[in-house]
């Protein structure tokens, strides 16, 4: 049966990738955001609807240990992209 992960492969390891969330953005492509165990929402793209992926990279956003949503608002002539998550507090913060 197709589609049983022939074909895939894994890049390096830097951190675990847990809990995505995905939302298709202007022209068909698709962004994928994941809670990780660094403290920071890393994100992957794809450009050909989800058969492959850009290697997961760091957002750069502060997320404590929970889920990060991407919720996606669809307007006549746009959408926009939010991102919905728990604020870190200055206690996480000083932890790093």
């Amino acid at each position: 049966m197709p589609g049983q992960g022939e074909g895939w492969s894994v890049g390096q390891k830097t951190t675990w990738l847990i809990e995505n969330s995905v939302v298709e953005l202007a022209g068909g492509r698709l962004l994928m955001f994941f809670r990780t165990s660094t403290g920071f929402a890393y994100a992957a793209t794809s450009e050909d609807k989800g058969m492959t992926w850009t290697e997961p990279a760091s957002t750069g956003i502060d997320t404590p240990d929970s889920k990060t949503q991407l919720v996606q608002l669809m307007g006549p002539q746009h959408s926009k992209v939010f991102v919905v998550r728990a604020p870190i507090t200055q206690t996480q913060n000083s932890q790093r």
